[in-house]
């Protein structure tokens, strides 16, 4: 079972999204401050207390947009961030949406039930429904 935490203080979320910067999501095009800023920066963390991911979220409407997630190898972090994502967006959002420039991740999340809403140049949009 994967808890999400909101992290101490900014320092810390980005400490651990710096991974980020190397990603094909986004590249340079957002910088990190701005975008824990504009959001909440939560930790994944596992059974036994060990972060595995860290993700943030925005709300845009009646949608929780995550818009930055970063996980380690090691954990499957896919299905870890749904459960999270829809889990809260169940209590107040119609849907959890992100966009990616990654085909393998738009396979995987497909598979969980995300739909492609669109596209724009490399990236695709996708959207989970949320059913109370």
């Amino acid at each position: 079972m994967i808890e999400a935490r909101l992290f101490s203080d900014q320092g810390a979320a980005l400490a651990a999204l710096q991974g980020l910067k190397g990603k094909a999501d986004r590249g340079d095009l957002v910088d990190l401050v701005d975008l824990v800023e504009s959001g909440i920066a939560v930790r994944l963390v596992d059974g036994a207390g060990v972060q595995v991911g860290a993700c943030v979220l925005q709300a845009e409407g009646r949608e929780l947009w995550v818009t930055a997630a970063i996980g380690q190898a090691r954990f499957p972090l896919c299905p870890a961030l749904d459960q999270f994502a829809t889990g809260m967006a169940g209590k107040r959002f119609d849907a959890v949406c992100f966009r990616t420039e990654r085909p393998g991740l738009v396979k995987r999340m497909a598979r969980i039930g995300y739909e492609i809403t669109g596209h724009e140049g490399r990236a695709t949009f996708m959207r989970k429904r949320i059913t109370c």
